[in-house]
């Protein structure tokens, strides 16, 4: 799983995005497509702000009381805004201690790395921000964001989930490898139609997300960045809410599908941020299941009780699949963790795994449904109880606890 860890609001750009795009027409032509590979990366900035009191570079500090401290009181630190109350990042004597200490209500500081992200430069024109915007102030952004640069050489980077930013037209496919090589094979597509001449409106529909086959994906928070040219980046939050839990062929569109923004413009960009993304499995019907994070002591704890015939021996998953849990396989068949990927010669023990972790409390032993389902003292009307032999059922929990034990844990 990665997750960003920090909010939507941000505007740096992050791994390798690739677009397909379609000619003017409208109309996708595989014989026409244009692949454009694009490689983005995140940096700290070179800025430079003049030369301090030894002669040398201004030091971070030195910038801001010469270049953006001033500034910054006379527009942004007035009695209702920045130097009292809940976001008082000015406080008066105190400036720089305090801007650069200060963290919003989400933890998150406003010194960063790289500094394009920082709230100070992406929250003043956003529609939430109620003092003042940006527009009118670019001379001060300008100097706020060469200090933010200064700043940001000795601070370590943050990372950011992103895919983009792109040139959009026609119908596009965003391959996700680049956050990941876990996610080589993952896709997102839309069409992208822009509007206005030169264009002011974009529109974004069939949005959808392609896992790989056999697999799901869970996204949380999309966010889509629109970028100018020059400027401050705006965002669209419209998808944020519940996670998205994707699997092809059917389940693949994003909420409704479509977006419609007029926060574009002449030579505009896009890219995606997501809060948290995650691989997922799928089977058949459109079920997902969280990977294990420890699929090989799953795997040690299956194979240490391989097949027998009589019920009342020590047996393990691979006799529950046998019998009952193989899915149509089986003499009593049940779709209830369905281990089918522990048949036949080809193994699947990290599907295996992520089907049978919804019968655990991981860490848990003791308390995992799978346990206590099938413990012959204690019977809960679980068909299978090791036909009454507490050892074999012991057998079963001691080759399984290393797995549960560690199950979820780094």
């Amino acid at each position: 799983m990665l997750k960003r860890g920090i909010p939507a609001v941000v505007t740096a750009a992050l791994s390798v995005a690739v677009m397909i795009s379609a000619s003017g027409s409208g109309c996708y032509r595989p014989d026409d497509t244009l692949i454009n590979f694009t490689a983005v990366s995140v940096g700290t900035g070179t800025g430079s702000g003049g030369e301090g009191a030894t002669g040398g570079p201004l030091t971070p500090r030195e910038y801001f009381e010469l270049e953006v401290k001033d500034g910054l009181i006379n527009n942004c630190a007035g009695a209702d805004c920045h130097s009292s109350g809940s976001v008082a990042f000015l406080l008066a004597g105190q400036e720089y201690a305090s801007i650069t200490t200060y963290e919003s209500s989400l933890g998150l500081p406003l010194v960063t790395n790289p500094a394009s992200i920082s709230l100070l430069l992406t929250y003043p024109s956003t529609d939430e921000h109620t003092g003042k915007p940006w527009g009118g102030l670019e001379e001060l952004r300008a100097s706020v964001s060469t200090w933010l640069e200064l700043e940001a050489q000795d601070i370590e980077p943050t990372p950011i989930l992103q895919v983009g930013p792109i040139d959009v037209s026609g119908f596009t496919v965003l391959p996700l490898g680049g956050l990941g090589p876990e996610y080589n094979g993952f896709t997102m597509t839309f069409y992208a139609a822009e509007y206005g001449d030169p264009p002011e409106v974009l529109e974004l529909s069939q949005i959808s997300v392609w896992p790989a086959n056999g697999r799901g994906m869970r996204i949380v928070n999309p966010t889509f960045v629109f970028l100018p040219p020059q400027g401050a980046a705006s965002f669209d939050e419209s998808f944020h809410g519940e996670p998205y839990n994707f699997v092809a062929p059917d389940g693949v569109i994003m909420g409704g599908g479509e977006l419609l923004t007029t926060e574009w413009g002449n030579g505009y960009q896009l890219a995606i941020q997501f809060e948290e993304i995650s691989r997922l499995f799928a089977d058949d019907d459109g079920n997902t299941f969280q990977p294990c994070t420890k699929p090989d002591l799953f795997r040690q704890g299956v194979d240490l009780l391989p097949v027998q015939s009589s019920p009342n021996a020590p047996n393990g998953l691979s006799y529950c699949a046998e019998q009952c849990h193989g899915g149509s396989a089986g003499n009593n068949p049940t779709n209830l963790m369905n281990l089918s990927p522990l048949l036949g010669a080809d193994r699947n023990y990290e599907f295996a795994c992520a089907v049978a972790r919804t019968q655990i409390l991981p860490t848990q032993v003791n308390l995992s449904p799978m346990v206590v389902e099938t413990n012959p003292q204690v019977p809960t009307g679980h068909p299978f109880i090791f036909g009454g032999n507490t050892s074999a059922h012991g057998s079963f929990v001691d080759a399984m606890t290393p797995w549960i034990e560690q199950e979820g844990t780094e």
